[in-house]
């Protein structure tokens, strides 16, 4: 009879729905009432707000009475309160209201309510958007392929969908039963504006993980007009490069090798354009960047400081657009639209440095204001292409390639005679490093709540260097002829396949699972030669052909494979833990090494507080052979062998977050990392890598530690933005057959390093951003003398003489920056000009210490320390058509 009667009832309501003048949803209503039996109440409620409340008398417990005041209250939640001590609940029928016993409504069953976000603009995916009820008792972020699985309970739920940069979403819907929803979100007009007052928002900070959205680094201080991921996240806490933004990233106190820098889920081993002042990375096309230099997730593996996750847009699927821009040293393309509009998309791109003719006249001009002759040029390119297929609702096909590169030549020579002395010099410098990535993605909805990601990829890494460097004189005092040659080569082929599988179990539990395979080939090789001829000065320069015969042409191959579990799981009052196992097994021919890596991670989110704690084991197998530290191309990547260790890590990270207000938040935190099994080259002679390996077996191997607080202030309004990261943190470095095997202290030991930001709307269309940093200056090893070991055949090899190992430090870092960004619109496009003056102060911050020996006494050396940029005006343009 109760089935009977509840289904009677539903076709009552359905066709009386018809009826209906308000929406149950939204209807407001004020009402008080002592002591009164429900159906009363609800007769009286129905009246009062016009909305049909329909239910069986015969079903109320009539001995009970409703006493209950509301005041402009929203009549859903009226009636929930007031049926809550019947054990009757509603359902939403139309635009009716029927009251039904929460056993018939089968409150307990859950369903899944999944599907994907993308933006309405494009359809492309939006990776790591929140999906969450709007009373904050549920919710889950999506993956990176903006997929999402939410476990709920039977009933009514207002769900909203949130992602930075666009406007916020809510369905209001009744879940039954397993419910598939797609999401389209359309961008916001204030995308500027900091999200702090979301709760959920907060627990991507779970990981130590720091979000990029696209606004963040187009509103970064930009370099020579080019908006760069690497330089918004240089100014995060705990985060520098060598001095004036020379080189790689180090991130607390690691190492630049020390970064797992995936691209669509490729490994980039360099990431710089122009030694690091410019990455790779176009931002134009750039969906998604994160940071994570806490401990880190299961599922990454292989590096020991820090994460970098980039991952680009997949192309509009819905009509053509471009981006034409043009800067102080680049000229950019972007064109992207569909192939089959909802079905099939492209995205390319295509950028290249057009200063190679200034170059080349300012460098001649130069040389030859110092009596010499010879010239300098420099380009950069790199291209970006990618085709993405839907197939059916639930799988994805999608193919990227990447090709970049730099350039570097130079050839400068002086031959004059002064007082009687002829002076000679050459300097040759010849260098060409790029990178070039290929993958194919198949992306699957396998079930309500589970999603494959499957990926096979290719990364190759390959660089060239050689220099020349002579000084030569003959006079009546000494005859001398000092020249110098040197030749690097470091090539770095991988394939891998990689296989990832989350499975949302319900609205508590999610699991990850994966495996994945890599194949590597290593050719390392180095050889410097070395001569003080006191005979006939000026010999035939050794060129770059020659010398290159002499370095290792040996590859060295190694494999690796990895698995991994990890189980994010909700344990209620507001906390979320993750735990998990990295597991890998690396060969490098009968060598193998096997290591298990436990992680966890713990965040609890308040009201207006939040807390994370997480800890990690890791192990790196590749690493870079640096003799500066500074992340140039020229240096070589090292696998582990039967010589070479792999490096293992503890890396331990902790935050405590306070909204101070809807509009600013404060974070402070502490970080503790320790290393093994490190790689370093020592001062002085340089390791000859001509082929074997025999060389292996004098790296210096070691071990080093770092620690350190941070703190880190945001405040927001709708005119303007403010950030400050403050960091106190050493780092520092111990091995046996360095610096007597004392410790020392790292190159990138800043100490002290405080970023600070201003982003302020100037005018309707216009804006004005500020960037300060203040960084006490980096560690270099300075030689105090010098001396000369005469070999049998008669040669002279000079080494230098150093007095501990970083044993000088740097003036203190200090750079400010200004830009102005303008918009417009026309029948054309979107236009924005960016005009900037970087180092307004004009500011001399070293970047190495140039050494030289001095001619009349070999003993001598000369050191000078180089700056690279005095004050640097900068502009660009940008035209978008078609957004």
């Amino acid at each position: 009879m109760r089935k009977i009667f509840n289904i009677l009832l539903i076709i009552f309501v359905c066709s009386d729905s018809i009826l209906a003048q308000q929406t149950p949803q939204d209807t407001r209503v004020s009402y008080r009432c002592v002591n009164k039996p429900l159906p009363v109440v609800l007769k009286e409620l129905s009246k009062e707000t016009g909305v049909n409340i329909v239910f069986s008398e015969s079903k109320i417990n009539s001995t009970k009475t409703v006493t209950i005041g509301a005041t402009n209250e929203l009549l859903v939640d009226v009636v929930k309160v007031i049926c809550e001590p019947f054990k009757l609940t509603y359902q939403i029928i139309g635009g009716n209201i029927a009251i039904v016993s929460q056993k018939f409504e089968g409150l307990n069953e859950q369903f899944t309510l999944s599907g994907y976000l993308r933006s309405k603009e494009g359809g492309e995916a939006l990776p790591y958007a929140a999906v969450y009820l709007a009373d904050r008792s549920a919710g889950v972020f999506c993956n990176e392929d903006g997929f999402y699985a939410l476990k709920l309970k039977r009933g009514n739920h207002n769900v909203v969908f949130s992602y930075v940069g666009y406007n916020e979403d809510t369905l209001q819907l009744f879940l039954g039963r397993d419910t598939t929803v797609n999401m389209r979100l359309g961008t916001s007009n204030q995308i500027t504006e900091i999200i702090v007052e979301e709760d959920l928002t907060r627990t991507t900070e779970r990981y130590g993980e720091t979000y990029f959205s696209t606004d963040r680094i187009a509103n970064a201080m930009m370099f020579a007009g080019e908006a760069d991921v690497l330089r918004a996240i240089n100014s995060t806490s705990g985060v520098s490069t060598a001095s004036d933004g020379f080189g790689g990233l180090s991130v607390r106190g690691g190492n630049y090798d020390q970064n797992l820098i995936l691209y669509d889920g490729v490994p980039v081993q360099n990431t710089g354009h122009a030694f690091g002042f410019i990455s790779i990375f176009n931002s134009s096309i750039i969906q998604d960047s994160r940071l994570i230099k806490g401990g880190f997730p299961a599922r990454y593996g292989g590096r020991l400081s820090s994460i970098l996750d980039i991952k680009t847009r997949d192309g509009n699927n819905q009509h053509y657009q471009g981006e034409l821009s043009l800067s102080t040293i680049a000229s950019r393309a972007v064109v992207e639209g569909p192939i089959i509009k909802d079905k099939a998309s492209f995205l390319l791109s295509y950028r290249r440095t057009f200063a190679d003719p200034w170059i080349k006249e300012l460098s001649r001009y130069i040389i030859e204001s110092g009596d010499g002759k010879g010239e300098t040029s420099y380009h950069f390119s790199d291209f970006n292409g990618k085709l993405s297929f839907w197939i059916g609702r639930r799988h994805q096909l999608s193919f990227s390639y990447y090709n970049g590169g730099d350039d570097l030549r130079s050839d400068a020579s002086t031959d004059k005679t002064s007082f009687g002395a002829r002076y000679n010099s050459r300097d040759i410098n010849e260098q060409k490093w790029g990178n070039q990535l290929a993958s194919v993605h198949l992306h699957s909805q396998l079930g309500k709540n589970v999603f494959s990601r499957l990926i096979a990829y290719s990364s190759k890494w390959e660089s060239d260097a050689y220099f020349f460097d002579r000084n030569a004189v003959d006079s009546a005092a000494v005859v001398e002829d000092i020249y110098a040659a040197d030749y690097k080569v470091s090539k770095l082929d991988m394939q891998g396949l990689r296989w990832d599988l989350d499975l949302q179990l319900n609205r508590n539990h999610l699991f990850r699972f994966g495996a994945g395979y890599v194949k590597n080939s290593f050719t390392p090789g180095f050889i410097s030669i070395t001569n003080v001829n006191t005979g006939p000065i000026f010999p035939e320069v050794i060129t770059k052909d020659e010398i290159s015969l002499l370095a290792n042409s040996n590859s060295y191959g190694s494999s690796e494979l990895t698995a991994y579990f990890e189980e994010e799981f909700n344990a209620g009052q507001n906390v979320l833990f993750n735990l998990g196992v990295h597991g890998s097994q690396f060969k490098y021919g009968t060598t193998t090494y096997t290591s298990a890596q436990p992680r966890a991670s713990m965040n609890i989110n308040g009201q207006k507080t939040w807390f994370n704690l997480s800890a990690a084991m890791l192990r790196q197998y590749h690493q870079a052979l640096s003799d500066n530290g500074l992340g140039f191309p020229s240096d070589q990547w090292i696998t582990a062998s039967k010589y070479i260790l792999p490096a293992d890590g503890f890396n331990a990270n902790t935050s405590l977050g306070f909204l101070l207000s809807k509009s600013s938040s404060v974070v402070i935190g502490a970080y503790y990392k320790s290393m093994k099994n490190i790689i370093s080259l020592g001062e002085g002679e340089a390791l000859q890598i001509t082929g074997g390996e025999e060389w292996q077996k004098l790296i210096p191997r070691g071990e080093g530690k770092a620690y350190g607080v941070e703190a880190g202030f945001q405040w927001s309004h709708p005119k303007a933005e403010f950030e400050i990261n403050a960091t106190y943190g050493k780092a520092n470095r111990q091995f046996e057959d360095l610096n007597n095997g004392e410790s020392y202290l790292y190159k990138y030991d800043r100490t002290y390093m405080t970023n600070t930001s201003l982003s302020l709307k100037t005018g309707e269309k216009s804006r004005m951003n500020v960037f300060f940093t203040y960084q006490k200056g980096s560690n270099v090893s300075l030689p105090t003398g010098g001396i000369i070991v005469r070999e049998q055949n008669g040669q002279k090899y000079i080494y230098p003489v150093f007095e501990g190992k970083n044993n000088y430090r740097f003036p203190a870092f200090i750079r400010l920056d200004v830009g102005f960004t303008f918009n417009s619109k026309s029948k054309i496009g979107e236009h924005r000009i960016f005009v900037g003056i970087y180092n307004v102060l004009n500011r001399k911050n070293p970047v190495y210490l140039d050494i030289s020996r001095n001619n009349f006494d070999l003993n001598v050396y000369e050191i000078n320390k180089v700056s690279i940029f005095p004050v640097l005006p900068s502009l660009s343009y940008t035209l978008a058509i078609g957004k």
